[in-house]
């Protein structure tokens, strides 16, 4: 595989720069601070996405290079979401300073109700989006009998473009596709819980059905998830036990 070029030293800047410009476009369009600061932070989940893309392309084990595209997904997404959280408290927190000292005193405090309301939905949306990767990279380790491993030791390949990947694994001691997916199924389990007291409580709707499908659906969920993500570089990545002896 031929080195890829030299990136140019401003490439970032001018994508946060044209970020930043899309993403006051999409406030001044649509008014929601929400998905203006995700457009913003979109900018974090972007190595992921094109390390996902690099493996699908150009792994020819038969489901690997698809399910850690999945994965990747997933993992992009979550980049995405915390940093679109952390952006909005910051901007909550300034507002609140900028109020405290501004004429009118605690009068001119934004809505707590409002923000929280706003992070429930981040937070919803992100989740659907994640549960939406994991399934099928979940069910495509299942039909191939693989065990998914992403880590930093894969993005440093593909900005290197060797193949295969992993030269320097050793130094990765997380796998951010077990992570990552750990926290999908509890917060997807939490979820499905909530949609279940919400139809009983608000929509009335019988409770035994109601929690029989909650539980059927979370446990289908973590069966799913289960023996998907290795617990080593090696177990979805099985040349980089003999690449030191070969490459170095």
């Amino acid at each position: 595989m031929e080195r890829p070029p030299a990136r140019s030293p401003w490439l970032t800047p001018l994508a946060w720069s044209l970020l930043s410009l899309l993403a006051l476009l999409v406030f001044e369009l649509t008014a929601e601070p929400a998905i203006s600061s995700a457009v913003l932070c979109s900018k974090f989940g972007w190595n992921d996405a094109q390390t996902g893309i690099w493996l699908w392309r150009n792994d020819s084990k038969a489901g690997r290079g698809a399910a850690c595209l999945w994965f990747s997904l997933m993992i992009a997404v979550c980049r995405i979401s915390f940093a679109t959280v952390a952006l909005m408290v910051a901007m909550f927190a300034g507002l609140i300073v900028i109020a405290h000292f501004a004429p009118g005193g605690a009068g001119g405090f934004p809505a707590p109700a409002g923000f929280f309301a706003t992070q429930f939905c981040v937070l919803a949306v992100t989740e659907i989006l994640m549960v939406l990767f994991a399934l099928p990279g979940c069910v495509i380790a299942h039909w191939h009998n693989l065990q998914v491993w992403i880590s930093p030791a894969l993005h440093r390949s593909r900005c290197r473009g060797e193949w295969p990947p992993g030269r320097d694994y050793a130094a990765d001691r997380i796998n951010l596709a077990d992570a990552v997916l750990l926290f999908s199924v509890a917060i997807g389990v939490s979820f499905i819980a909530g949609v279940a007291i919400l139809l009983i409580m608000e929509l009335q709707l019988p409770a035994v059905p109601v929690v029989a499908l909650a539980v059927v659906a979370a446990a289908a969920f973590v069966r799913l998830s289960r023996g998907v993500t290795a617990t080593h570089f090696a177990a979805c990545w099985p040349h980089a036990e003999w690449a030191d002896l070969i490459g170095r």
